[in-house]
């Protein structure tokens, strides 16, 4: 009776400690290898607070995401979207170098993510990477808080190496090498509102 009581006792520690084990936490890709993406030329866009460096924005995206017929990204993989790169007043392209996040507007830097209100509402702004997972749950979008990425170019193509810190201190890498289409967006006003890329709702 004792042995059957000391057998039983063990069974509910085994099980009670099984139980309390917390759930794995989902990993999420810190290494993505991009595959397609563009540039867009914005011009002086906040010529209207005194900064006169031309803003370029960047898009890539790694995995199966591409964007589809209706001009929508679909699919699953980490998308890249930095939406104001600072560069110099003579530059209308993405000009080799290095990037830093910065508040300041200058050459060669850009705006970090956050989310900002106007007029009441939540808009996101700077840097983000969004995870499309293969489990719809795990689909989430992150602020690129500080950090850098270097862009290289050789017989027509982009590298562009990143080293990103998270708003939840998660650091990511990721490299894209090939090249990046370019579109002229200039003629939009500054400080007029940007047409984004839209993004699948799943």
């Amino acid at each position: 009776m004792k042995s059957f009581l000391l057998a039983f006792i063990v069974l509910l520690l085994l099980h009670a400690c099984v139980g309390n084990d917390p759930a794995p936490k989902f990993a999420y890709e810190a290494n993505p290898a991009y595959t397609g993406g563009y540039v867009e030329f914005f011009g002086p866009y906040y010529a209207e607070y005194k900064n006169n460096n031309n803003v370029i924005s960047l898009s890539i995206w790694s995995d199966s995401l591409h964007v589809n017929d209706q001009e929508t990204l679909v699919g699953f993989g980490q998308f890249l979207s930095i939406e104001d790169i600072f560069v110099s007043p003579t530059s209308h392209f993405l000009p080799a170098g290095i990037y830093r996040a910065s508040e300041s507007g200058e050459a060669f830097t850009f705006y970090p993510g956050k989310k900002i209100e106007v007029d009441a509402m939540s808009i996101n702004t700077g840097a983000f990477i969004y995870y499309f997972e293969k489990i719809v749950k795990y689909d989430i979008q992150k602020y690129i808080a500080n950090g850098s990425f270097e862009v290289s170019i050789a017989e027509g193509k982009h590298t562009i190496k990143c080293n990103f810190t998270l708003a939840d201190s998660t650091k990511i890498t990721g490299v894209y090498s090939d090249s990046l289409l370019h579109f002229d967006q200039s003629t939009i006003p500054a400080g007029a509102t940007r047409t984004k890329l839209k993004l699948q709702t799943r």
